[in-house]
């Protein structure tokens, strides 16, 4: 198959369709530089919006201010006055000493995206991607990322992949080698961690994986944010982040593909070397409750400050708190060592929850799928190569329909346009009849019978009130009653 096959051309109906970015950083100095990076490289830097979770100290550099910094030092930009972009930058900084390891810090902007959405800022059909804060991309790279996914040829699509070094960039073969690192393996600590990489030369279409998928690089529809958000109660979890929300995305009707061409890449060089970035987990002796910190950095540049950031961390409670913390939580959702013994009630809570298993494919498919036997701790040989893809009943309505949870262990609500959770009647008035091909449907039906009983009751009362009336009136009459007259009853 040739990559510029016709079925291609309706690329151009995505060429201004929203990318959304979603960064989470801990005091990374390379923070403004992957802004630079990424609004310079883009083809359409207009559609371009990010959210960012920045974990600083006082004397940290800060992203935004200092992207501003640099961008204004670019020639393309000499023109401008105030910063460029600024206001499709949003920031959101807490105390590094609040901070609580990478799944809280992407469950915060996993929670600005949805924000977003509430807010009528972001539509599901919208396109997101998760990437780290020191970053690189390839010249157009939004264009090329789009185009990759629509090859996949499935709404359901994320690209994902533990991304090439920034290195590769000063390579001379860089824009003809085509070499993609493929994800597909995994390892067994206390939980289930990624492991190695295979590579992917030439591909001519996106790659359908075994369900593993990387963090660093997640590209997809909105949708697929907004329907499998962090878990925000995985405290300082690094083992068991990637493959549980992989879990996740696959039982919900996702599917994770390998990119078929390198155009996001990582700064391994600096980031790993760098002593304050790689500081997170010190965290665990010193927890800082981030609404009564006297040391937040205040407001934040951008459109989010302190005030909202408060507002934004109330979470739902969640009553599993009590019994399972951290990486336990992610421990049972995805029954590490389980065995055969029975599933605990806890597990069966965590797996139906807001931050549990989907609904569309089951964990056993997922087991037989991936090869990834997570009860056993062991892999069930290679699935490396090519898989056979796993069908599902879609939701009423596709990909673009939401359903979210009232409460952290709550139920499902359909949500309608702008996030307001519609109500069960409204739910029903939208869904189609299942007992009259017509439409009619429980709604409609119920309304029928209520008013032929209505009209029967009436009807009813109607005679009674002329026959018990007509006996009174005729009695009265006789008697010479004054209250009630004789009107011509026969």
């Amino acid at each position: 198959m040739n990559r510029d096959d016709d079925h291609i051309n309706h690329y151009d109906m995505h060429l201004h369709v929203p990318l959304h970015f979603a960064i989470s950083s801990f005091r990374d100095q390379l923070c403004p530089i992957t802004l630079f990076n990424l609004f310079t490289k883009s083809s359409n830097p207009n559609r371009i919006h990010v959210r960012v979770l920045q974990q600083n100290d006082e004397d940290d550099v800060d992203c935004f201010t200092e992207y501003c910094n640099l961008i204004k030092l670019d020639p393309a930009y000499y023109a401008y006055f105030d910063c460029p972009f600024e206001n499709s930058i949003e920031v959101m900084t807490i105390p590094s000493s609040a901070a609580k390891g990478p799944t809280y810090a992407r469950a915060l902007v996993s929670e600005m995206i949805r924000m977003a959405f509430v807010d009528e800022h972001l539509d599901p059909q919208d396109f997101c991607l998760q990437t780290d804060s020191h970053m690189d991309f390839v010249q157009n790279f939004d264009s090329e990322l789009i185009k990759d996914w629509l090859l996949a040829n499935n709404e359901y699509a994320i690209l994902s992949t533990y991304v090439a070094p920034t290195s590769d960039l000063l390579n001379p073969s860089f824009p003809t080698k085509h070499e993609v690192p493929h994800l597909c393996m995994v390892q067994f600590t206390s939980n289930v961690r990624n492991w190695g990489t295979k590579a992917c030369k030439d591909l001519v279409r996106p790659k359908l994986t075994n369900a593993v998928w990387g963090a660093g690089l997640s590209f997809s529809k909105c949708h697929a944010e907004l329907k499998v958000p962090y878990d925000p109660y995985t405290d300082f979890v690094f083992d068991g982040e990637e493959f549980s929300r992989a879990a996740r995305f696959w039982t919900h009707g996702y599917d994770i593909y390998t990119p078929s061409r390198v155009n996001v890449l990582h700064d391994y060089e600096r980031s790993q070397h760098d002593p304050k970035h790689s500081a997170w987990g010190s965290n665990r002796a010193h927890k800082t409750n981030i609404n009564n910190d006297e040391k937040s950095t205040g407001d934040s540049p951008g459109r989010y400050n302190r005030a909202s950031a408060q507002k934004l961390l109330q979470f739902p409670p969640d009553p599993m708190l009590e019994v399972l913390t951290g990486n336990e939580r992610l421990v049972s959702l995805l029954e590490v060592g389980r065995g055969d013994k029975p599933l605990s009630k806890e597990a069966i809570k965590l797996q139906r929850g807001r931050y549990g298993l989907g609904d569309r494919r089951t964990f056993d498919q997922l087991i037989a799928f991936s090869g990834i036997n997570t009860r056993e701790k062991k892999m069930m040989g290679n699935y490396c190569g090519n898989l056979e893809w796993v069908p599902f009943d879609e939701v009423i309505g596709g990909a673009g329909v939401l359903r979210q949870f009232e409460g952290i262990n709550g139920n499902e609500h359909e949500v309608g346009k702008g996030g307001k959770v519609l109500s069960v009647s409204a739910m029903k008035a939208k869904m189609p009849s299942t007992t009259d091909k017509k439409g009619g449907g429980w709604g409609v039906q119920v309304k029928a019978i209520f008013f032929v009983w209505g009209s029967f009751l009436l009807m009813f009362a109607f005679f009674f009130w002329r026959s018990f009336g007509q006996r009174q009136g005729r009695g009265r009459a006789r008697r010479g009653g004054k209250k009630f007259k004789s009107r011509n009853y026969k």
